[in-house]
């Protein structure tokens, strides 16, 4: 159990730079003034001679991510040491002072119906008014023009559509001339939600108008459509320590532009990542 400190939030000070505090505990990041990485009590940093203020800058050319440097003089890179903790170095060093910002969803979802009632997808073909069988679902993006492929965690498989209105969980790994596993996320901002139409053939991502089993299937629909069963609501998965009401506070409270932009707000990086403007 890593107690939510794995999730880290970037608070803008000004002048291009951040501090790095955790969401769940009141600790920061500071380079010490002995030049090695720690984390200390917010706002003990200055008494302590530490500095707590960072600035994050693309990777070198050969790397993919960020690299994240103390602000103070010395102008120290964070790093992975072994075990993983935190140390300080000079330079990227080999790419492990190089850093992926990700959403604390990690791009896990379940999706639940728009339609009144909210049942949402799981377990697997079916769909249920009970949370907890949810079925939790990767949104893995293509492109970005809002293809996206559908990953069920638990199964290991592949959302794809099938003819006659079927929906099926296929274990192949995507196939680039096969387009059954592709769909297209489109938001419906008048219904609250998005719709996933097939790059097969076009139907919408469903479920059976069956009041007792409702399953998964294609539908041909409109935007005009006022069932809704084609609709979905995208609702993240959060760590374990962290609450949905501190989510959404955070959500909407805090955004920050650093730099080229290289981070997002915390809930919707990941969203918009994979949803096109």
């Amino acid at each position: 159990d890593k107690r939510g400190w794995e999730v880290w939030r970037f608070v803008e000070m000004g002048g291009g730079k951040l501090r790095i505090v955790s969401w769940m505990h009141p600790f920061c990041i500071v380079c010490t003034r002995d030049g090695k990485a720690s984390t200390i009590t917010i706002g003990k940093a200055e008494e302590a001679g530490h500095c707590d203020e960072w600035t994050i800058e693309k990777a070198p050319e050969g790397y993919s991510g960020v690299v994240i440097r103390s602000s103070g003089s010395a102008r120290k890179v964070l790093s992975r040491g072994e075990g993983g903790v935190f140390i300080m170095t000079q330079e990227v060093d080999g790419g492990n002072g190089v850093w992926q910002l990700d959403a604390a969803h990690s791009q896990t979802y379940t999706l639940t119906s728009g339609r009144a009632g909210g049942r949402s997808m799981g377990p697997f073909p079916y769909v249920t008014e009970n949370a907890k069988q949810s079925d939790q679902i990767a949104l893995q993006q293509v492109d970005d023009e809002g293809t996206v492929r559908l990953y069920h965690k638990s199964l290991g498989r592949y959302l794809r559509a099938c003819a006659g209105c079927e929906v099926r969980c296929d274990p192949t790994p995507p196939d680039d001339a096969d387009v059954s596993d592709l769909w297209k996320m489109e938001q419906r901002p008048a219904d609250g939600g998005y719709t996933f139409s097939s790059k097969l053939h076009g139907e919408f991502l469903a479920y059976t108008a069956d009041e007792v089993n409702p399953k998964l299937c294609t539908t041909v629909s409109s935007a005009a459509s006022d069932d809704q069963r084609e609709v979905w609501r995208v609702d993240p998965i959060l760590p374990r320590a962290v609450s949905s009401a501190k989510i959404k506070t955070f959500a909407l409270g805090t955004s920050i532009a650093v730099g080229t932009t290289v981070a997002m707000p915390f809930l919707m990086a990941g969203m918009l990542a994979v949803v096109p403007a």
